[in-house]
């Protein structure tokens, strides 16, 4: 049988563009789903996934399958190597009176991307309607299944249900609810638990000078003793407490993204500020104080 040169060099195109697809289908995975969305507010039902590549995942011709229903993935839709993106269900909105995804975690200006904590994921608005108690999704495309999660119970209001290993595969038991204080951590992978062990206790705050119109966050990294508690609080510089982070909790994430408010939810003005942190254990106790600059 005589096989046209054309053929075979068809047949070697396709199966290099395949290999290259399944490569970049091995390296895309979800890693946290927002089901229960927060409060009062609706439409604000999230999917967070990981490209683990080394290339940029083109998620063009990609779909989102829920329970029965499958919704395209916009194309061009693109993730950057070893990078997150999230797809949620109602991305941006400029109406202020309207609560969307970039008004609820990013910095509410409308537009998505203007700041430094915005730009560290990409965010697509793919059709989706997440339930609370149970439901099922799944990334496909060219006919296989990519990556999957199920649930049959509500991980709480406004906390999302997490991967607990990026690596670990889809086994319902590589997933728990996150243990993020502030229910999750869109585009930053799991909210790891602190493993208390050893006599040092750690603070630290990354950036130290934030710029409440641009940034508006800040990330507070901690580690504590082993059977030990922390209380975190906020203060002015007149020793006036304006916030309790923690109080007398010992089961905690090794990171906290603290969103420059005090406890009544109002952002900070321009000024010095201190996070207090306070740890005890059976025999000991230590404090430590880290200065805050909130610049305009």
């Amino acid at each position: 049988m005589r096989i046209h040169l054309s053929v075979i060099i068809a047949l070697l195109i396709m199966s290099i563009f395949f290999a290259g697809n399944r490569d970049l289908e091995a390296s895309v995975t979800l890693t946290e789903v927002m089901a229960n969305e927060p409060g009062k507010y609706v439409y604000l039902e999230w999917i967070e996934v990981y490209n683990g590549g080394p290339d940029f995942a083109d998620l063009t011709g990609w779909f989102l399958i829920e329970d029965a229903d499958t919704n395209a993935i916009p194309d061009d839709s693109v993730i950057p190597p070893g990078k997150f993106a999230i797809l949620s269900r109602h991305s941006i909105s400029e109406d202020t009176s309207e609560m969307s995804f970039e008004r609820y975690w990013g910095d509410s200006s409308g537009v998505w991307g203007d700041t430094p904590s915005e730009q560290k994921f990409p965010l697509i608005q793919v059709k989706m309607t997440l339930k609370n108690s149970e439901g099922k999704i799944m990334l496909y495309h060219q006919n296989d299944s990519i990556s999957g999660f199920s649930w049959a119970r509500d991980a709480g209001d406004g906390r999302s249900f997490e991967k607990q290993d990026i690596d670990g595969g889809d086994l319902l038991s590589n997933w728990a609810p996150s243990s993020a204080t502030n229910g999750c951590t869109p585009g930053r992978g799991p909210g790891t638990v602190i493993v208390n062990s050893g006599n040092r206790f750690s603070l630290e705050l990354d950036p130290e000078v934030v710029f409440l119109k641009s940034e508006q966050s800040t990330r507070i990294s901690c580690s504590i003793p082993k059977d030990s508690e922390l209380t975190l609080r906020l203060y002015d510089l007149n020793g006036q407490l304006l916030r309790t982070i923690y109080d007398k909790e010992s089961n905690l994430p090794s990171e906290y993204i603290f969103d420059c408010r005090d406890g009544d939810g109002n952002l900070l003005r321009g000024g010095l500020y201190i996070i207090y942190g306070k740890v005890e254990g059976s025999k000991s106790q230590e404090i430590k104080k880290i200065l805050v600059v909130a610049g305009q």
